[in-house]
């Protein structure tokens, strides 16, 4: 989780605003809220906030210092800008509301209630209700370089005053908010193995054996051994590098010898290499093109026809007896290139551990991945709290959230639960069907409202949910109050 902090940091960051004459004042020293007759709109620009794109916010609150002892009791109500990069305040009538002088200015459609009924004392410094969900609104929809934020009244005949940036730099209001951030995607860069492989001969008996050498890629010499007498049948090692045949002694018979055949181009696999923890990884090495050195053979008297060895093609060669143990291929180590992704490859007996790869994360605003019945959570800890002194007789609540599913077919609910008697209240249930996505590959959410409602004092809190199968999505909740 992250924090930031933000200021006013000049005169125009701040302003008041008279809901009687529409007057605006920027170069006061105090922001007023309520009156007994004249009724006034405070607002404040925050600069810097370009690193809150995308997050999901946990809680925001301002901070600001008393510039008058307070009188009475006063109901506010918060709400934020929609532009991402909103202009600083001048002396025009309904520059905070409207825009007025050139400016427009347009507010999201959440607010947040701020009621004022501890009495404030001169320089002492208070702090705000928890409005979140004013910023998640802004922050999922644009990149805001700096933020406006208005309180405005709606009951009561007391009065609060803040202190302005004239008064003093160190009088200016703050905004602090905690966050959490998209994880950064990270590269991966895979190692270079280096593999050894060792080929061994195996051990051939007498008799009618047909000998396949494993394919190497390495530099190899092949020597044929001494033989004897008799009609056996051997397949010449295939050889993708330099080598060099030698012809065997032969002994007066009458017998045909064709020299063994190197083979002129491969591919060949490193053999033995299996993956941990993926699929087998398949290595392509380079083509060779092999070299062949013939000798022909000393002959002693006798009808013997020689042919030399040839280098193109390949032969099968009559030849006597094999002994077992007498022909050996030694290979050296084979280097070769593997993209590796997952934890281990281990080429033959021998293990190779490439560094962990780091993958992309997101984090979204908080889901609800529903199985076999339908569900419905707890939205975080929010909860709102009526109690009948804040809030007269009369008084009309509208619940408001931003929803989205993953399925059109399976709307997102999202209601209101009353903690004291234990049950829903039925006519706060919003649903919302939307299932689109930002360019940015981000769910939108559609705001949803309630019919007006009639709230007895308590603890309410926000459940969301909807039927098996389905991913759900909340991306902010509020009560929006009208005073009767």
């Amino acid at each position: 989780m992250a924090t930031g902090k933000y200021y006013c940091e000049a005169g125009v960051d701040d302003a008041m605003q008279s809901e009687t004459t529409n007057q605006v004042t920027v170069t006061g020293v105090g922001i007023t809220l309520g009156g007994s007759s004249t009724k006034y709109i405070g607002a404040w620009r925050f600069k810097g906030t370009s690193a809150l794109a995308g997050t999901t916010i946990n809680t925001a609150h301002m901070h600001w210092k008393c510039g008058q002892a307070s009188t009475g009791t006063v109901a506010c109500y918060f709400e934020v800008q929609a532009e991402a990069a909103p202009e600083g305040f001048v002396a025009v009538n309904l520059n905070i509301t409207t825009g007025g002088g050139g400016a427009a200015r347009t507010y999201m459609p959440v607010t947040v209630d701020q009621p004022f009924t501890v009495q404030w004392y001169l320089d002492t410094v208070y702090q705000s209700v928890d409005f979140a969900p004013l910023l998640q609104q802004l922050v999922s929809a644009v990149t805001p370089t700096d933020i406006v934020i208005k309180l405005a009244w709606s009951s009561g005949t007391g009065s609060r005053r803040i202190r302005t940036f004239e008064s003093s730099p160190s009088f200016r209001t703050w905004l602090d908010v905690e966050y959490t951030a998209e994880a950064a995607p990270q590269d991966i860069l895979p190692p270079v193995v280096t593999v050894a492989a060792t080929v061994l001969v195996p051990d051939i008996t007498p008799g009618s054996v047909t000998l396949d050498a494993p394919l190497i890629t390495a530099r190899a010499q092949v020597l044929v051994p001494t033989l004897t007498p008799g009609d056996y049948t051997m397949e010449p090692p295939v050889v993708t590098a330099v080598a060099t045949t030698l012809a065997p002694t032969l002994t007066p018979e009458s017998v045909t010898f064709q020299a063994p055949v190197a083979i002129a181009k491969a591919v060949v696999l490193v053999p033995s290499l299996t993956t941990t923890g993926a699929a087998p990884q398949t290595f392509t090495l380079p083509v060779v093109t092999a070299k062949a050195v013939a000798l022909v053979p000393t002959l002693t008297p006798g009808a013997v026809t020689v042919t030399a060895p040839l280098v193109t093609a390949k032969a099968v060669a009559k030849i006597p007896t094999l002994t077992p143990g007498i022909a050996t291929m030694t290979p050296p180590v084979v280097t070769a290139r593997a993209i590796a992704y997952a934890p281990q490859i281990l080429p033959g007996s021998r293990t190779m551990s490439p560094p962990v790869a780091t993958v992309r994360a997101q984090i979204a605003t908080p889901t609800l991945t529903t199985t076999g019945v339908a569900t419905y959570k707890w939205y975080r800890d929010k909860s709102f709290v009526i109690s009948a002194t804040d809030y007269p007789s009369g008084t009309q609540f509208y619940f408001v959230a931003y929803l989205w599913t993953q399925n059109v077919s399976k709307p997102c609910h999202a209601f209101l639960y009353d903690t004291v008697v234990g049950q829903k209240i039925v006519l706060s249930e919003v649903t919302s069907i939307s299932t689109g996505y930002d360019a940015d590959g981000k769910p939108i959410t559609e705001c949803k409202t309630s019919p007006a409602l009639t709230l007895a004092a308590g603890t309410y809190r926000v459940k969301v949910g909807g039927d098996a199968a389905c991913v759900y999505m909340c991306g902010g909740v509020a009560l929006k109050v009208v005073s009767g």
